[in-house]
């Protein structure tokens, strides 16, 4: 009978985005696609880069956000997870910046669910109907040991200015990267007689996990 796979929390790195890059500005433009493409001849990203685009016209709906490179080629790059097809035409303008990341080897615990789906009840003379809201993308919670300094710094900056950001989860082995985009809503530290000083922080996700 085959095991099924079994992937060790020992060796799995945990890092956050401390800051960006130069900017490169967008050439030519991106598509009303799924996932959207962007074209850029000099763009010099590898797929799983995170990056973040600011400054498009027309297509606004993507400035600020926060996105996993996804297929390269040459002169362009794919956003992961982004449906573009109900999005403004591409314009002009706009920029996008690779994510620096910082990493802590004292991350204790990861815990993530996929959110809940919103139902709403309906009662007629004849039965009952129950119609199913947008499914929300959940949250992650990671535990931690007094973690470096960049590290809980950008946790606590991205809680106070409610900015987006991403967690980065290399799995051991080869066995895949886990990206959490989104805001950091809860940082905590704790500590007893006897014990060591602990952290917590918890991000709620604006999209789908992305996992590669």
């Amino acid at each position: 009978m085959s095991q099924g796979q079994r992937v060790k929390f020992y060796g799995t790195t945990f890092s956050i985005i401390t800051g960006y890059g130069a900017a490169n500005a967008i050439a030519t433009g991106i598509s009303n696609a799924n996932p959207a493409v962007v074209t850029d001849a000099s763009h010099g990203f590898v797929a799983g880069d995170v990056v973040k685009i600011t400054g498009c016209l027309g297509m606004t709906e993507v400035n600020d956000g926060v996105y996993v490179v996804g297929t390269v080629t040459a002169n362009t790059y794919e956003l992961t997870g982004v449906n573009s097809l109900d999005y403004g035409v591409y314009t002009s303008g706009g920029s996008a910046a690779k994510a620096t990341f910082s990493a802590s080897c004292e991350v204790t615990g990861y815990t993530g669910d996929s959110g809940t789906t919103t139902e709403t009840e309906t009662e007629t003379n004849c039965g009952k109907a129950i119609d199913f809201g947008s499914p929300d993308p959940g949250s992650v919670s990671i535990q931690y040991n007094h973690a470096p300094l960049a590290f809980q710094t950008a946790l606590e900056t991205a809680r106070k200015d409610v900015s987006t950001t991403c967690i980065k989860t290399v799995l051991v082995n080869s066995k895949g990267t886990m990206y959490d985009i989104g805001s950091i809503t809860q940082v905590g530290r704790a500590a007893s007689a006897g014990g060591v000083w602990t952290g917590s922080a918890t991000l709620r996700r604006i999209t789908d996990r992305v996992d590669v």
